[in-house]
């Protein structure tokens, strides 16, 4: 019997497709993984054959029934919740539809199904598909393959090379020993194993010593939802390609890289290297998983997440003497302007409420908690295990080792941050000056926790410092750097005219605004 996809499936792939920022070869692959560890598997499974133009990726995880292989032909449709994982509707598989004149699927599902389909797109409006006999692609009891035969045989979805490149370009943590043994294992306890053409792709091993941090949500917090860890690239001259910056995961899968989107910059930025895995960002992370979500609630979560990254990051800077913040900039350029420039944020805040993760936080004197809080319950990032594999007595025992592993590793790093519990904070964004870099492109300012810092080597601070004009530099430097945590949807241009003129308004008598001279 033939079975036809009743869209317009070509348009809906092609929009797919233009939202990412990778080629779509790359897609294809990082799809297929996403999906293949979604579904529990422990082994994943990439063979190609140049002659032919053929690709098959076969994973021996949960596999699908019979129904649910019909029902994943629909483009729309999902069983998944966001959170539980970082695959999406089989979307790796749809995609194939662009560059395969046909995709054949096997799977073998629960009490021993088998099922197997061929699907080809005809037309922009016509994706017919049907039901074949299995091909035997799928070995073990349980577990899917994909076989794309491909519209161009020397694409490079043929080209094993091109295949492990992106692997570790995308999936490095699924690689890296150390993340494996303090995090991944706990998401994934059986292992995930990555082979192309048989050939098992080479785990990394990070060098020691390297500096490991936790990355908690908030002082009070005694369980992490994250690890990660800095090195030198003197101590890694042959993984250097892999890496650029700080690189952030969930899942086991690279998001972001650079120093860029934490907001922090080493002196020695270009030698220095890091990666952090947090499970919990799952829960925000775009279809296209290069990412996170811009409503409000995501933005505060996400805002959340990456204060206590960079606690974790700047805890191991601050030991290497390689951070910059200038604490003694501020009280030399500490002025009442700073006052009034706050006093405005705390006004124009209640219009934007994805910044109110950046505010009101008050930590009590002597207590070390957080007046205000959000819903977080201060679960571990074992958060979501439960969605492969229910933790056992063993787990649940590894876990607690682990954990008071990370205090004893993390005791002097701690020490070396400096700071002391129970100094009591306004609530609010707070602003700070430091000096991190001159050079073209060199950011006006940066957000760092809950303080925005303004750079005082940057051309335009330093034109405005000559003419007397540090103030409407400052203004001017909070709206450019918050404008990038707007909400999808709000003008930034809006929230620096309210900005602007909540500002204003305390510097000009009242008399100027009822009209009276």
């Amino acid at each position: 019997m033939r079975h036809e996809t009743r869209v317009n499936l070509k348009h809906l792939l092609e929009d797919i497709r233009d939202s990412y920022s990778t080629p779509i070869e790359e897609v294809i692959i990082t799809e297929l993984i996403a999906n293949a560890l979604d579904s529990g598997a422990t082994r994943i499974s990439f063979f190609t054959d140049s002659e032919q133009g053929i690709l098959r990726c076969v994973d021996n995880g949960r596999g699908m029934s019979r129904r649910d292989l019909g029902e994943y032909h629909n483009i729309a449709a999902t069983t998944k919740e966001r959170g539980r994982g970082i695959g999406f509707a089989g979307i790796g598989a749809k995609l194939s539809l662009l560059v395969a004149s046909r995709v054949i699927t096997e799977s073998h599902g629960p009490r021993r199904s088998q099922s197997a389909t061929e699907w080809r797109l005809e037309g922009p409006t016509r994706a017919p598909w049907n039901y074949i006999k299995s091909p035997d692609y799928v070995e073990s009891p349980h577990g899917t393959a994909i076989a794309l035969f491909l519209l161009d045989k020397n694409s490079s979805l043929s080209d094993a090379l091109f295949i492990q490149n992106t692997i570790q370009h995308h999936f490095f943590p699924l690689l890296d020993s150390l993340l494996k043994d303090r995090i991944l294992r706990y998401i994934y306890p059986k292992g995930v194993e990555l082979f192309v053409n048989d050939k098992k792709i080479d785990e990394f091993y990070p060098p020691i010593p390297n500096f490991a941090f936790q990355v908690k949500l908030g002082k009070a917090s005694r369980r992490p939802v994250g690890f990660g860890y800095i090195m030198h690239a003197d101590s890694m001259p042959n993984v250097t390609p892999h890496f650029h910056g700080i690189m952030v995961s969930t899942y086991g899968k690279t998001i972001r890289q650079g120093w860029e989107w934490i907001g922090l910059f080493p002196k020695s930025h270009e030698k220095i290297y890091g990666i952090v895995e947090v499970p919990g960002l799952a829960e925000i992370l775009t279809t296209n998983k290069s990412d996170f979500l811009q409503d409000a609630g995501s933005l505060k979560k996400y805002y959340r997440y990456r204060k206590a990254i960079q606690e974790g990051v700047l805890a191991v800077l601050r030991s290497l003497g390689e951070d910059r913040l200038s604490e003694d900039g501020a009280s030399a350029l500490a002025r009442p302007f700073v006052r009034k420039i706050e006093s405005a944020l705390d006004h124009v805040v209640r219009d934007f409420p994805e910044l109110e993760g950046f505010f009101g936080v008050r930590r009590q004197r002597g207590t070390g908690n957080f007046a205000k809080t959000s819903n977080h319950t201060g679960s571990d990032y074992l958060t979501g295990i439960s969605q492969h594999n229910e933790p056992n007595e063993e787990q649940n025992a590894l876990k607690q080792k682990l954990s008071d592993r990370f205090q004893s590793e993390n005791k002097e790093i701690k020490k070396s941050n400096g700071k002391k519990e129970g100094i009591k904070k306004s609530p609010g964004i707070k602003i700070s000056f430091e000096e991190f870099g001159s050079e073209d492109g060199c950011p006006l300012g940066r957000m760092v926790e809950d303080t925005i810092f303004v750079n005082t080597l940057h051309p335009f601070w330093q034109k405005a410092k000559d003419e007397k004009g540090e103030e409407y530099c400052t203004i001017v430097t909070v709206s450019w750097v918050l404008s990038d945590f707007l909400e999808e949807g709000h003008s930034s241009r809006d929230f620096m005219n309210r900005l602007l003129y909540a500002w204003a308004k305390q510097s000009i008598p009242l008399t100027l605004f009822s009209g009276k001279k």
